[in-house]
């Protein structure tokens, strides 16, 4: 404990960080596209992809480097006291890559699932069937779950790639399995919970399909926290819902990711301003704060 308490006074007071602003304008929505394709999207500055923290050092953060729509150019780990980065690997990434506690870290690189050891070493393709998305470890990283878009279903794999299981339950596509049993996520208009193992799932609250609904964390054995827009806390067994944060299409809070030891979860936060009547400029900025939503500061990385 006291180790972790010095830890986040580091993070409080070494880091490149920014207390923000207790009373923000208030979130102003972005209208629908014009007639055609859709809005044509920009980088308007800083655009990282989606984040993991290291569960075993809260000290080191994961990040996409050089956003493009929903994917990134290379893994890179940025040593937040130090100031630090590596690249661990150069690639366009998509979804939110998940750092285990054996320190192995799974990818979607090129339609398939990988995985490499966090300091670059030991890169292995563990699947090979193409469409296969949203890797995730299970709680002891012996095993680990992803998404077969061909076949609209979540694949359980052992921790080498072979296939344990075929399950069709939550109806999301980033799975979060950080818990003994149960899984939970975001589907089109829900929040739900599924256990992989007696293929059930239930739905714990529900919403209207806004977009933009991206994934879930664990927090404890019951409470979870995901992300539609704001922020939202779910008991999946009492089924009641908090709001954390709330916000709108402008401002979009998405893949959290829990650090146990030290209480701390990580947004990857998503602006979004209309730049002409055809065009959306992005800028993306990286969050930390209390599970409550107190105490929230921006991570500055270079």
């Amino acid at each position: 404990m006291k180790k972790t308490i010095i830890a986040l006074l580091i993070l409080n007071t070494l880091f490149s960080c920014k207390k923000e602003n207790t009373n923000p304008e208030a979130c102003k929505e972005i209208p629908p596209a014009p007639v055609g394709f859709g809005y044509k999207l920009v980088c308007g500055g800083n655009c990282y992809g989606a984040i993991c923290v290291n569960p075993n050092n809260v000290n080191e953060l994961l990040v996409f480097r050089g956003l493009d729509s929903i994917g990134g150019s290379g893994l890179v780990i940025y040593d937040l006291l130090n100031k630090t980065s590596r690249v661990i690997f150069q690639g366009t990434i998509y979804y939110q890559p998940k750092w285990g506690i054996n320190d192995w870290i799974l990818f979607n690189y090129d339609e398939e699932i990988w995985k490499i050891k966090s300091n670059g070493d030991s890169l292995t393709q563990l699947t090979f069937g193409t469409y296969n998305f949203s890797p995730e470890w299970s709680m002891d990283c012996t095993k680990f779950i992803y998404r077969d878009q061909k076949i609209q279903k979540n694949i359980i794999a052992n921790s080498d790639g072979v296939h344990l299981d075929t399950i069709d339950v939550g109806g999301f596509d980033i799975p979060c399995w950080q818990h003994d049993t149960m899984i939970c996520g975001v589907g089109p208009a829900w929040a739900s919970t599924a256990n992989p193992y007696n293929n059930t799932w239930d739905i714990v609250y529900d919403f209207e399909d806004t977009g933009f609904c991206g994934s879930a964390q664990w927090i404890d054995k019951q409470n979870f926290i995901w992300t539609c827009h704001g922020i939202y806390m779910s008991n999946y067994l009492t089924k009641e819902t908090t709001v954390i944060k709330s916000s709108c299409n402008a401002k979009i809070y998405l893949y959290p990711s829990y650090c146990p030891s030290a209480d701390k979860i990580y947004f990857l936060v998503l602006n979004r301003r209309l730049k002409d009547i055809n065009t959306i400029e992005n800028t993306t900025q990286i969050k930390m704060m209390d599970t409550d939503g107190s105490d929230e500061v921006e991570i500055l990385i270079d």
